[in-house]
């Protein structure tokens, strides 16, 4: 009898060591329990899942940047360009130097308008963004009047047809609005971007008189661009956004000369 009592303690005992050894210690790292799973760190407390760091806490999974803290895809900082498409960083693009240029759009030092036609231009000419309006030739401008084109190919109210370019390269302006060339000097385009979604428009703000009696009529407007993508012509897929832009009061229905 007391061999079989001091087996069945033995045996207690044994089990008693092997649970013991294969519960994990737990750790002090809970939301509001004081102790927390094998991994050491809570899900809410800040510190989870195989990234080390929350979801919610400001850091998350492969990227090591939540998407709802600021630092993901619609926060302002995103994939691999560093900046959102949708968020406060510059537009998305393809193509570095063009997306760093199309950063001070609205800045460039060289524009042109005549006709209906307006095209800006960096300082040494090397990128440059030109739309025009193919207006119907009966039409009298009138201060309000707009005249649309939608990139997409689609309809909108007061379409007209014309095109938009963006192109990198050397003495890209050189004809714009110009009749006074000079061999040597023409256009050398590497890049050309063409328009695949957004639009551009031609807002009339104010209207003067006619260039020569019975001429075109001068007319001042506003050229703004909302939504614009360009696709690298040959290269489908390759695309970059261009960021919203506004040029007030540019001058039309001149023409050179």
């Amino acid at each position: 009898m007391k061999l079989e009592r001091s087996f069945l303690c033995l045996c207690l005992l044994g089990l008693w060591v092997a649970s013991s050894a294969c519960t994990a210690p737990q750790r002090d790292d809970d939301d509001s329990a004081g102790d927390d799973d094998t991994t050491g760190d809570d899900d809410a407390a800040g510190d989870d899942d195989a990234a080390g760091d929350d979801d919610t806490a400001g850091d998350d999974d492969a990227a090591g940047d939540d998407d709802a803290a600021g630092d993901d895809d619609s926060a302002g900082d995103d994939d691999t360009a560093g900046d959102d498409d949708t968020g406060t960083g510059s537009a998305s693009c393809a193509d570095a130097a063009l997306e760093a240029a199309l950063a001070g759009l609205g800045n460039w030092s060289l524009t042109y308008s005549c006709g209906h036609f307006f095209s800006t231009a960096t300082a040494g000419s090397d990128f440059r963004l030109a739309v025009s309006f193919t207006v119907p030739q009966a039409t009298t401008e009138t201060v309000g009047m707009q005249f649309v084109l939608a990139l997409d190919g689609g309809t909108v109210a007061n379409q007209v047809a014309g095109s938009l370019e963006v192109q990198a390269g050397s003495n890209l302006s050189y004809f714009d609005c110009n009749d006074a060339l000079e061999p040597g000097m023409e256009p050398q385009v590497t890049q050309d971007w063409q328009p695949i979604a957004g639009t551009a428009t031609l807002e009339v703000t104010s209207v003067g008189g006619e260039s020569w009696p019975g001429g075109p009529i001068l007319f001042s407007g506003d050229v703004i661009l909302s939504g614009v993508i360009v696709e690298l012509l040959g290269n489908s897929g390759t695309t970059c956004e261009v960021p919203d832009s506004t040029w007030t009061s540019q001058p039309f229905g001149w023409l050179p000369g």
